[in-house]
């Protein structure tokens, strides 16, 4: 019932040397064909009669060898066996450990076992006997982890990492919170940059300054651009937003009193460059897309952009000694850290999430995180010690999610609900083998949010070729009749959408909510499907 590497540490009783040194031969192997000499295996004796031994594995999996002449052994002894040279190319093998069970004892560990593997298989991954011998030694180490738990972490790679172990049991007790080691991350980095001094402060603050004024700029050029191609909408935005980058910090740089202006013929060059950095471009349409994007209202409006930016950049991060007032300073270094932080979170007003790019999202955050580094860089041990408990638990959380390999995507973001903060959190199954997408037509979702006026809400929701099924679970039982009352205004919002609502449940929230231990499970037990979670927010 055991695959190791060779080197493992046994717990092996003594043996008669006569007898570890005799030799099986492995006779049938057809699940055994990758093993290697020096490999480990440890099952349970079956039978021992006609010169034959039949051992079970951890996966089910069966094998049977030759006995040695005056060799015996029992029914339901459990064998430990190394892996030998092949001699007339039959595997061999020699026992190195041998043990007797009880009855119960063997009962328990073949029902863990059986655990392990169902496991396993919820979170798309075979139960390989190596597999299953892995959550068995984590158990082992740590006998307060569930199977569940334990066999998460293996399936994931990640159960030689005390770290994810913990941020893992964080998530799913609910006990880790994105939302509140931002803002915690937040006034910590606001107080030691304004600890360091504005010259220091401000030459850390600098680019930032300049890149959020950048996406501001940004998101005028993607008004203006709403009504082309979405390719070349993106490409356009995208240069231009570098080149304006560079302008920005060449004039910032060059500026000595006053601030730099762009006029509309240095727009215009801007624009064309871009629109020449474009990958397959057709010349012919230059002038036309130039005189589409720059049209005079356009243009102005671009303008008036630009320079607003640079009045701000100058106005921010200007001369030290323009900024000699201490309490406005920090009243700026908070406004400017609000600017950055917010870019991560999903606003949602009145029901409807709005700038919903979790890809942009992700990118704020990193962001984030690379700011922070070079605040720590040039803190002092105070500042670093105040900053280093929310850096670190949110850098464990993003290496968990980007270490999960059952899931193409694995998230936490912050969510602003009416401007009230809380925390969501994203989840993208692993599809079957060709399948890169969520099939728009099939699917599971998971979403969970705490709100302030309905606490916390749980929602299962299946689409199977646009029928949708869902199962509601609400924390206090008086908000049952009032989620069902509402299945006319679900039902039209999803018709809009091209679903047709077919079935709808609601029920009270139960002690154990859904993490990404156990959310296939309860997707099986409300949804009464086997189907997979493919999304949860």
């Amino acid at each position: 019932m055991y695959k190791a590497k060779s080197g493992d540490q046994m717990d092996a009783i003594n043996l008669n040397p006569a007898v570890s040194q005799q030799v099986f031969q492995i006779l049938s192997r057809a699940s055994l064909e990758n093993l290697k000499e020096g490999d480990i295996l440890k099952g349970i004796v079956q039978s021992a009669e006609n010169g034959l031994l039949l051992i079970k594995l951890l996966d089910g999996s069966s094998f049977t060898a030759s006995i040695p002449d005056g060799f015996s052994i029992g029914v339901g002894e459990t064998v430990t066996l190394e892996i030998g040279e092949r001699l007339n190319n039959q595997l061999t093998a020699k026992i190195i450990s041998q043990e007797t069970e009880n009855t119960g004892k063997a009962d328990e560990e073949s029902a863990l076992i059986n655990t392990i593997k169902s496991s396993l298989d919820s979170f798309g991954v075979a139960g390989t006997q190596r597999l299953i011998s892995d959550v068995l030694d984590l158990i082992k180490q740590d006998p307060g982890i569930s199977p569940y738990k334990a066999s998460f972490l293996v399936a994931n790679g990640l159960s030689h990492y005390p770290d994810m172990a913990q941020i893992l049991q964080k998530i799913s007790e609910h006990e880790f919170s994105l939302h509140e080691n931002l803002q915690s991350l937040k006034e910590e980095l606001s107080d030691a940059l304004f600890k360091v001094g504005q010259e220091m402060a401000l030459n850390l603050l600098k680019p930032l300054i300049i890149s959020l004024e950048a996406d501001e700029l940004s998101y005028t050029l993607r008004e203006m651009l709403s009504e082309a191609s979405p390719g070349l909408a993106q490409s356009i935005e995208q240069n231009v937003r570098e080149l304006l980058l560079r302008t920005l910090m060449d004039e910032l740089e060059g500026a000595e009193n006053g601030t730099v202006r762009i006029d509309k013929e240095t727009l215009e060059s801007l624009v064309k460059s871009a629109i020449q950095g474009l990958e397959n471009r057709n010349v012919n349409d230059e002038t036309s897309i130039i005189q589409s994007l720059l049209t005079p209202k356009n243009a102005d409006a671009l303008l008036k952009a630009i320079n607003r930016a640079l009045e701000n950049i100058h106005k921010k991060a200007g001369n030290p000694e323009n900024n000699n007032k201490s309490h406005e300073f920090q009243k700026e270094i908070k406004e400017i850290l609000d600017r950055l932080f917010d870019k991560a979170s999903i606003k949602v007003q009145n029901g409807v999430a709005k700038d919903f790019d979790i890809r942009e999202k992700n990118k704020a955050l990193k962001e984030i995180m690379d700011f922070s580094q070079k605040v720590l860089n040039n803190s002092d041990e105070n500042a670093k010690a105040s900053i280093m408990p929310a850096y670190k638990e949110i850098g464990d959380a993003f290496r968990f999610f980007s270490q999960v390999t059952t899931y193409d995507a694995i998230l936490q973001l912050p969510v602003k609900i009416n401007k009230e903060n809380t925390t969501g959190e994203l989840y993208v199954m692993k599809r079957k083998k060709g399948r890169k997408k969520v099939d728009t037509e099939n699917f599971t979702l998971f979403i969970s949010l705490a709100t302030k006026n309905l606490g916390i809400v749980e929602t299962f929701l299946n689409s199977s070729q646009r029928c949708i099924t869902i199962s509601f679970r609400v924390e206090d039982e008086n908000l049952v009749k009032l989620v069902k009352d509402n299945y006319r205004v679900l039902y039209d919002g999803l018709l809009e959408k091209g679903f047709r609502l077919v079935d709808m449940k609601c029920r009270a929230l139960e002690k154990e909510r859904v993490n990404p231990v156990n959310a296939a499970k309860k997707a099986q037990e409300l949804l009464g499907t086997k189907t997979r979670v493919d999304l949860k927010i």
